[in-house]
């Protein structure tokens, strides 16, 4: 059997950043999928409290027992990955606020990515470097996103060039 190499820093806070990111892109369009799936906004706004909340408990399950039992690899690859990505495809393809709700709490499967990510650093280096090599390349990759690129990214996802607000499915790409 071949022995798989390890995942390389940038794909592991790559991973990380996917998780902060799905939170927090669609955040502008929130009155938009209000709108379009004419539901109020406060239900629409369940969203947030909602990842919030299956976030937290995949944390426990993905990232403890779950990787323990069948491997961090399939854990992120296919709890994580996967499931966020026919997630997001089940977000655009919602015709009502409640399979629009359910898909977004599935979406919360990706914060294995980042849970196992920080386990993987931490098995790769020695027990005084983790701390340092991951803050540094996370703070690396983190700036530039919340100064610019955040702002850039909510821009483009939810109005278009003259200011008028687009069509909520098209902001679930980002998601």
């Amino acid at each position: 059997m071949t022995r798989t190499p390890p995942p390389t820093m940038t794909t592991l806070v790559l991973l990380t950043g996917l998780s902060v990111l799905s939170l927090n892109m669609f955040l502008p369009s929130l009155r938009q999928i209000a709108v379009g799936l004419e539901a109020d906004y406060a239900l629409v706004s369940l969203s947030i409290g909602g990842y919030l909340a299956v976030s937290a408990v995949l944390q426990l399950i993905m990232g403890g027992p779950l990787a323990d039992l069948i491997g961090r690899r399939p854990v992120i690859l296919v709890g994580g990955v996967v499931m966020f990505t026919l997630a997001s495809a089940g977000c655009l393809l919602a015709t009502n606020v409640w399979i629009f709700l359910g898909f977004r709490m599935l979406q919360g499967g990706i914060v294995s990515g980042m849970v196992l990510s920080r386990a993987v650093v931490r098995d790769l280096h020695e027990p005084t470097r983790p701390r340092g090599s991951w803050a540094s390349w996370v703070w690396r990759w983190r700036w530039p996103p919340r100064s610019w690129g955040g702002r850039c990214w909510a821009a483009l996802w939810t109005s278009s060039s003259a200011g008028a607000p687009t069509s909520w499915p098209m902001s679930s790409w980002a998601r």
